[in-house]
């Protein structure tokens, strides 16, 4: 059977924390964000360690998807070619949508995970948000915390 691997970007597989500016209520100040999401910036993001897994399950032969709230431009997908992190899909925010991530995140999940081919796969869901994984818990098979997996840098190998 074949498996689904969603993963999140920010936080989750990639270190863009320099780009992130956090307002007076501690919370990311999107308008400086969209500002600093320059080719130049995002071309200056790090990996974080399950980059490492991605890149082994993409490699045996897993469908691989990257799940956003990122207005995702050329320089994001470059960035990931450039170090082997090629999904078979890239969900990710449109410019005018301002819906709540874990919002943004279950629609478009459980739309795709909708299709014939991909209703009786196992999926497993990554990211760094509590209230993102909440929303997806329903339709995975595992939903894991990024933090804890980047900084204990284990996976459960039978994922995959």
């Amino acid at each position: 059977m074949k498996k689904i691997f969603i993963f999140d970007l920010d936080d989750t597989v990639i270190d863009s924390s320099h780009r992130a500016t956090i307002d007076d209520n501690y919370q990311l100040d999107l308008d400086a964000w969209k500002k600093d999401s320059t080719r130049e910036n995002i071309l200056k993001d790090s990996l974080l360690p399950l980059a490492d897994f991605m890149r082994e399950v993409i490699a045996k032969g897993h469908y691989v998807w990257v799940c956003t709230a990122r207005n995702m431009q050329q320089a994001d997908h470059d960035f990931l070619a450039f170090h082997r992190l090629t999904p078979n899909i890239v969900l990710s925010r449109q410019d005018e949508d301002n819906r709540a991530d874990h919002i943004l995140k279950k629609k478009m999940i459980s739309k795709l995970l909708n299709l014939k081919p991909f209703k009786n796969c196992e999926v497993y869901f990554f990211d760094d948000k509590a209230s993102n994984r909440d929303a997806i818990e329903p339709l995975a098979t595992e939903v894991v915390d990024a933090w804890e997996c980047n900084s204990s840098r284990l996976v459960n190998e039978e994922w995959a």
